[in-house]
């Protein structure tokens, strides 16, 4: 197996500049396995939501025309217990179709309350609070949770719906141009192949294109950069990188790969940072944990 190293200048959004780097490069189309074991599969939440868009050839000229689809994004937020017992608080975004009724799950320590989709918060098949799906006002008191205390994390997941979906324009020359919402991106690593879904369901595929890492591979603590390239059908573009802290792996057998975030700038300008949770990674196989 070949690969090539070239000096590389990393300017994701942050603005990190990376010097005197080792880079390993992809960008030939060839599989390449090298850095395998700095995986970063994973779902990465956008820290805002942004627009893309792409345009394509349309063999009619049609007159203008807009269409608005609604689609499920996913909201996520901590917060902490007001007392032993209790904890509340109002989730924010909701949309503009409010949250999705059954997608609510509330984390106290190793407990999980979810919601039974008619606005009622449960623990263990009992009702223990509200949400209200319109507003996002939640609360719940119970004496469930052993080990809970005033100030113990709670952490919020849910789903809610949005009319800011994909709309599409055909003008009189024949060009369609289409908007996409995007809030995370769903990241498959394989190799140096990369695939991207995103919220709407377009997949963006493509490879990473430099590797900037430490000369001893896995086996050393570090932080490790990658940079990629992906495109999706319709002309979308995204470039940017993936980074993460590596706890090193001197046994050769298992890491952990923490404070993983994408950088990335799309073809329209726009760019947007994502985060991903942290996982455990067998090397040199490669198999990852969330």
């Amino acid at each position: 197996m070949n690969s090539r190293s070239v000096l590389f200048s990393l300017c994701a959004a942050s603005a990190i500049a990376l010097t005197g780097c080792d880079w390993g490069s992809s960008g030939d189309n060839n599989w390449n396995d090298s850095y395998a074991w700095a995986n970063f599969t994973g779902t990465y939440r956008f820290t805002k939501a942004i627009i893309a868009s792409a345009a394509s050839d349309s063999e009619s000229g049609s007159e203008e025309s807009s269409s608005v689809a609604t689609i499920t994004a996913h909201g996520a937020a901590n917060t902490a217990m007001t007392s032993t017992t209790q904890a509340g608080g109002t989730l924010s975004p909701v949309g503009t179709g409010g949250i999705t009724p059954g997608s609510v799950k509330i984390k106290v320590l190793t407990s999980t309350i979810v919601d039974d989709g008619s606005g009622n918060l449960t623990l263990n098949g009992g009702n223990i609070g509200t949400i209200k799906y319109d507003s996002g006002v939640w609360s719940f008191t119970t004496s469930g949770i052993k080990g809970s205390a005033k100030g113990t994390a709670v952490s919020i997941t849910w789903d809610y719906t949005t009319s800011s979906g994909a709309s599409t324009k055909n003008d009189k020359s024949g060009s369609t141009q289409t908007t996409i919402p995007l809030s995370y991106l769903n990241v498959v690593q394989r190799g140096n192949k990369l695939t991207m879904t995103g919220d709407s369901g377009i997949v963006y595929s493509g490879q990473l294109t430099g590797a900037s890492m430490g000369s001893e591979g896995y086996v050393a603590a570090q932080t490790v950069y990658l940079s990629f390239s992906v495109s999706s059908a319709s002309g979308g573009k995204i470039t940017g990188s993936l980074s993460g802290n590596w706890s090193g792996a001197g046994d050769k057998s298992y890491g952990t790969m923490s404070n993983r975030q994408i950088h990335g700038t799309l073809s329209n300008g726009t760019t947007f940072v994502g985060t991903a949770a942290d996982v455990t990674i067998s090397v040199p196989t490669v198999s990852v944990s969330e």
